[in-house]
């Protein structure tokens, strides 16, 4: 029996197989099971242990989440629908409703807008995140790159020597600048350093105001990947432009994850609004 790293590994590998050819014809579970050379069987216990999903479930909610991405980018419904392999536009419909609770002509017409809770502003105090840096590049953006670390491969560093970090369960990631390249960081979040291991390094996140936008829970990483970037684009692009508040590039937003809430943090101030002109009142004689 495979341990269960290396079954990690394989459902790893055949995700990202899946990504690469997800629009490909015949995308099932015998092709995967062949292609990482696994039983059929094996296949489907890998899957639905370490996803949450099996291989069919999976390609159909990451064709429909697809979906989603390119309806907010403008895309027309019957293209998506032909894309997905559904033989009608209604049959891609009854899919994108059964997934996001709407049809796709709503969420068309607000680009799932509709859709996001409205975030919490909350004050939040200052603390460092000890944790693992991943190089970028400098197309870094949110809504594109948010979740980064599920495309890495995380260094080894052992359960005692992350102990004395003394950080918990709870997992903080951010964008930082080193040696003029843009990076991401994630690991513990703790109030003092206390402990920094070889292959990790620090980060100071800055207290605040913060515009919170908590983001559902799934046990499958590469779905959670998508809900926290489609986040991004509800954050940056739907809800602040309409709110009275603006980014505060002076501090750092980041992206906070535990089992069951996960969400992201954005460091706001209020707008300064134009004041305007007072007319000069005629005084009556």
């Amino acid at each position: 029996m495979r341990d269960a790293d290396e079954i990690r590994k394989k459902v790893k590998e055949g995700k990202r197989y899946i990504e690469e050819h997800l629009y490909e014809k015949g995308l099932n579970a015998d092709q995967l099971a062949l292609v990482l050379g696994l039983s059929k069987s094996g296949l489907w216990r890998s899957f639905t242990e370490f996803g949450g999903y099996t291989v069919e479930q999976h390609v159909r909610i990451r064709r429909l989440q697809k979906a989603a991405r390119n309806l907010r980018n403008g895309a027309r419904i019957e293209d998506e629908a032909d894309k997905c392999d559904y033989g009608t536009v209604s049959g891609f419909a009854r899919a994108f409703e059964s997934v996001y609770g709407i049809t796709p002509w709503e969420f068309a017409k607000t680009k799932g807008k509709c859709l996001m809770p409205e975030p919490k502003i909350t004050e939040h105090v200052p603390f460092y995140i000890v944790g693992y840096v991943f190089p970028g590049d400098d197309g870094f953006n949110p809504e594109d790159t948010g979740a980064y670390w599920i495309t890495q491969d995380f260094p080894k560093v052992s359960s005692r020597e992350y102990a004395r970090i003394g950080g918990g369960s709870d997992m903080v990631a951010t964008w930082s600048v080193r040696d003029g390249q843009q990076v991401y960081i994630m690991g513990a979040p703790v109030k003092r350093i206390q402990y920094i291991p070889k292959l990790m390094d620090s980060e100071r996140i800055p207290g605040g105001s913060f515009a919170v936008f908590p983001v559902e829970s799934t046990s499958d990483n590469t779905i959670l990947c998508e809900d926290i970037r489609a986040t991004w684009f509800f954050a940056l692009h739907q809800w602040l432009p309409d709110s009275d508040y603006e980014v505060d590039d002076t501090r750092k937003s980041f992206e906070y994850y535990l089992a069951g809430s996960n969400a992201i943090y954005i460091p706001i101030v209020p707008k300064i609004r134009p004041q305007k002109r007072r007319g000069n009142k005629s005084k009556d004689k």
